[in-house]
């Protein structure tokens, strides 16, 4: 048994045990297996334990990417996939102050010089929180990818597109378009909501 195999059993592993302890976990795909928690604390404790599995998980998928893996399967847009669910349910159920009580939390005040003062509020993009919440001030992604990566997930979700769609929607609106259009509220030609 090489090397790689060992590391994807228990990380198989992992996900059996957290099944019977009903803890929020994400599949390989970036794809939530439990809904989180609707609200308070026990939202609170679901974005804690996501946080860790989550970080986790991008380190090993990263650790094992090849160079010619699909956009789809990529680390960076697992991440976003994982990211863009958990914005869209905290801006679902108005948790903005639970998301933000919970990177405070887990971050201490040295990690959080990351989150610069003109960062966005979290009930205006939650998405680039959520980057926070699980990354912290790892240099994994820098400031600025996550930022943009934040209103290119606010773009979509403005229009709707659920999160198995995300990885090709910001590709087929390209990611410089995505990216500046979710700052002034432009929507898609087909979007019911367009403006001219």
């Amino acid at each position: 048994m090489d090397h790689e195999t060992s590391d994807l059993e228990l990380h198989n592993t992992n996900q059996s045990n957290r099944n019977k302890f009903k803890t929020v976990y994400v599949d390989e795909h970036g794809f939530l297996m439990r809904k989180l928690a609707k609200r308070g604390d026990r939202l609170s404790r679901d974005l804690e334990r996501l946080a860790m599995e989550v970080d986790k998980l991008h380190d090993y998928l990263k650790k094992h990417e090849a160079a010619s893996v699909r956009p789809f399967h990529r680390s960076a847009d697992v991440l976003k996939r994982i990211v863009y669910a958990v914005g869209a349910h905290v801006l679902r159920y108005e948790q903005e102050e639970t998301l933000v009580r919970t990177v405070w939390k887990l971050n201490t005040q040295d990690k959080l010089r990351a989150i610069h003062k003109n960062a966005p509020r979290p009930s205006v993009n939650p998405f680039f929180w959520v980057y926070h919440l699980i990354l912290g001030d790892q240099k994994k992604i820098s400031r600025d990818q996550r930022s943009k990566s934040a209103r290119q997930l606010l773009y979509a979700y403005q229009h709707g597109v659920p999160v198995e769609f995300l990885t090709g929607f910001i590709y087929q609106t390209g990611y410089r378009e995505a990216t500046k259009a979710g700052d002034n509220g432009y929507r898609e030609v087909w979007h019911h909501s367009h403006k001219v």
